[in-house]
């Protein structure tokens, strides 16, 4: 049930974090393309790696909260790049 819950909820997010990233390089979509798929593949590797450290370390319990820091991590991720976009924003519109 849980397995089901959590495919069901990580397809979507999955397509929706490879939009994001592909449409932060416009210019050269193929590149972004492969980027997405290579941090995504990433993403469930560090995943796994320290939910499985977690389960051998502390117990099964503590895994929800390793969910929770990366799920920060990627927040602050979205902050970063929406303010690198807002400066170079300013800095075109300045320059001009």
């Amino acid at each position: 049930m849980v397995i089901g819950i959590w495919g069901f909820l990580y397809s979507p997010s999955f397509l929706n974090a490879s939009t994001y990233m592909i449409s932060s390089v416009p210019q050269s979509l193929e590149f972004a393309n492969s980027l997405a798929t290579s941090f995504g593949n990433l993403g469930v590797t560090l995943g796994t790696t320290v939910g499985g450290w977690m389960i051998i370390t502390k117990g099964v319990e503590f895994n929800p909260w390793i969910g929770v820091v990366f799920g920060i991590l990627a927040f602050i991720m979205i902050g970063v790049r929406s303010l690198l976009e807002r400066r170079e924003k300013t800095v075109v519109l300045c320059g001009e």
